[in-house]
């Protein structure tokens, strides 16, 4: 039988807000966007594999500027994650992932 990912809301999660940050690499942004960048919040749907890769990303609430949720998205490809588990057995898993892009 096969058990289908679970959705891991990150507000339920113990990590200290001071424990991960997120780098998005900024190079293929207009000067433009990266002012906007200061701005723009994304919410992504990331779907963790059990082995802690990612197997799928999707915008779950975009920031507004497509530029920044495809940066976020693309940038998401080459995060590797504790995974969840059930049973002390890893599992994928969907995660919601928020991206703040904050000044350079």
């Amino acid at each position: 039988m096969l058990t289908p990912p679970v959705l891991v809301d990150p507000g339920r999660l113990d990590y200290p807000a001071s424990g991960y940050r997120i780098v998005v690499e900024r190079a293929g942004l207009t000067v433009q966007d990266r002012v906007q960048a200061a701005r723009g919040r994304v919410v992504l749907k990331v779907l963790v594999r059990a082995d802690g890769t990612v197997a799928a990303v999707e915008v779950a609430r975009p920031s507004g500027d497509p530029a920044l949720d495809a940066a976020a998205a693309t940038s998401a490809w080459t995060w590797l994650f504790q995974p969840a588990t059930r049973d002390n057995q890893p599992i994928d898993s969907w995660a919601l992932v928020p991206v703040v892009f904050l000044p350079e």
